[in-house]
């Protein structure tokens, strides 16, 4: 048991928000202190959820209460001065996806974050689901050839999330989360080409984003990626990906992971939600000062960002990019 309650506030209460401050509220340790949001009616909402003080500026919630940490979920564009606040003010740091919209600002962040010692983490939870554990643990012994992804869902109803020019599109701001775990999994990405269009929502109001999108990647061990998308779907279509390893076959949902090699099959199921593992992971790191727990740093947030942008100028047709800072 942590001896002291985990004092945390709260920059943003929207989706990811929200979920998060749930999980956080469930932790007998952690003690929600502030919230805060541009929207008044939600930030009040929230304040009154948790029994604390709402904020709609972050800058007077942050100089109005102490917090051992704050996690950051706030549209992409908003990213950089949030952070550097926190930071300054000696608070460990969770982040949520994507880090920003280009590479220079999360270079900046992560130079405070080194030059203060300070804890930071991002929200790429799936690298906390027990089938994630199974697969990685079966590769150990495995070399990896092809990785084939898919991501297909709906479209959000956030305004800013259908302009590219604020979200990034749905490589950078959804994902993202398949790319980190292909990076997880298999390893960094040397190359990727891609290509989308806008085909299936194009009188959709506002809409001026591509729904759907193909991504071709080179590992550098040498493994091959690919990663499928839309978000043209009348309902969530899921999340998957599919490994040829050592002459076996290997399926990643998050709920389950199946291996299929030599005629038998092995089955991982898992029932937990790994967003709700990652946020007890970060409340232990802040509370004893070990941020050994945590699956993912602030620069490997940083790498998967560096690809999703990559994809993106390949999208542009610049060309196959490197995955180069």
């Amino acid at each position: 048991m942590v001896p002291v309650a985990v004092r945390i506030a709260f920059i943003g209460c929207g989706g990811a928000g929200s979920a998060h401050r749930r999980n956080v509220a469930a932790i007998a340790d952690a003690q929600i202190v502030a919230v805060s949001d541009i929207d008044p009616r939600r930030a009040t909402s929230a304040g009154n959820e948790h029994g604390c003080p709402s904020f709609t500026d972050w800058r007077e919630m942050l100089g109005s209460v102490q917090a051992h940490a704050v996690y950051v979920a706030v549209p992409p564009t908003e990213h950089g001065p949030v952070e550097r606040a926190v930071l300054e003010m000696g608070a460990a740091l969770y982040v949520e996806k994507p880090l920003a919209l280009n590479k220079r600002i999360p270079a900046q962040i992560s130079h405070v974050i080194a030059e203060r010692g300070a804890i930071a983490t991002a929200g790429y939870q799936l690298r906390y689901a027990a089938s994630t554990d199974a697969v990685r643990g079966w590769l150990q012994e495995r070399r990896v050839g092809m990785i084939n992804a898919f991501y297909y869902t709906s479209l959000p109803p956030t305004p800013w999330w259908r302009d590219t020019s604020l979200s990034g599109g749905q490589t950078v701001e959804q994902t993202t989360h398949m790319i980190d775990l292909i990076r997880y999994l298999g390893g960094e990405v040397a190359e990727i080409t891609s290509r989308s269009a806008l085909r299936l929502l194009a009188d959709t109001p506002g809409m001026k984003t591509d729904d759907v999108a193909a991504h071709l990647m080179r590992l550098e061990g040498g493994a091959i990626a690919t990663l499928v998308q839309t978000c043209a779907l009348t309902n969530h279509g899921g999340m998957g990906l599919e490994i040829i390893a050592g002459g076996d076959l290997i399926h990643w949902r998050p709920e389950r992971a199946v291996l299929l090699s030599k005629g038998e099959e092995t089955v991982v199921r898992d029932a937990a939600d790994p967003m709700a593992t990652a946020d007890r992971a970060f409340v232990t790191a802040v509370a004893t000062r070990d941020p050994s727990m945590l699956r993912c740093t602030y620069d490997d947030a940083r790498a998967t960002l560096a690809v999703t942008l990559d994809a993106a100028r390949s999208r542009r047709g610049e060309g196959a990019a490197p995955n180069r800072e």
